[in-house]
């Protein structure tokens, strides 16, 4: 038996109380809230549509370490036992959906009206916790995995840092990531010049064999080989453009401002 159950005192981070609306303490107990300090999270709302039941308050409080009902209690000036503790998984999400009646209280019929979100006071962003919860939740992925996705480029050294600053972080990654990062851009940067040698050597062969090589034999005179640059000068851009452009379509890593 703990200490807890001994004294019939339990402790727990979250908990809840439903007061109703016409009793004298509960302007206090909404005063109260507020002088729990950055410790405890904390909303409320006014229940006074439901059918068939009076008006009422509902109270949720989430404490950064768990704390003794007779504590809480004793906190906002009620009975210990209009204290409940918050159990099941995602209690605390649950019981905030409930407060607008979002997410029906187990053993609650539906049915209820649906309160707005504006009805909900609260200390935090309340609607942000609900829609974090029900998000799935990923694992950060092997370091290994990480160094490869970083050297084929699937992913940035800036991604891993916003993604995964944890695993980042850990001994011996960071360097690890930096490396991968400089061998990726070192073997980008190698692709691109062996590019860039295929283009122009494509240039090369297309302009020999419209009759404008740059190696004209010595017997042209000088006429003709000026004639010749002059043609290339204006033809060599345009072609240059058409076959990078191809390359590019094919996945060659060519510098696009070419």
């Amino acid at each position: 038996m703990t200490a807890d159950q001994a004294t019939g005192d339990p402790r727990a981070r979250q908990w809840m109380l439903v007061l109703p609306w016409s009793d004298p303490r509960v302007q206090a107990v909404l005063s109260a809230l507020a002088a729990f300090g950055s410790e405890v999270l904390w909303a409320w709302i006014r229940h006074d549509k439901d059918p068939g039941t009076s008006v009422h308050v509902h109270i949720v409080l989430r404490f950064k370490n768990p704390k003794a009902r007779s504590f809480i209690a004793r906190h906002l000036g009620v009975a210990t036992s209009s204290v409940r503790k918050l159990t099941g998984q995602k209690g605390w999400e649950r019981y905030l959906r409930y407060l607008t009646h979002s997410d029906p209280e187990p053993g609650i019929p539906s049915g209820e009206h649906l309160y707005g979100d504006d009805e909900v006071f609260a200390n935090f962003d309340w609607k942000n916790a609900v829609v974090e919860a029900e998000l799935p939740k990923t694992r950060a992925p092997k370091a290994g995995a990480v160094a490869e996705a970083i050297l084929t480029g699937e992913i940035t050294l800036e991604d891993v840092q916003e993604r995964y600053p944890g695993l980042y972080a850990k001994k011996g990654n960071a360097s690890w990531f930096r490396s991968m990062e400089r061998d990726r851009l070192a073997l980008r940067e190698k692709k691109r010049e062996q590019a860039e040698f295929v283009r122009d050597a494509e240039v090369e062969v297309i302009l020999t064999h419209m009759g404008i090589d740059k190696n004209q034999q010595q017997e042209y005179n000088f006429m003709k080989r000026a004639d010749i640059r002059e043609r290339r000068k204006s033809v060599i851009p345009d072609l240059t453009r058409q076959v990078t452009e191809r390359m590019r379509r094919e996945g060659w890593p060519l510098d696009p401002t070419v």
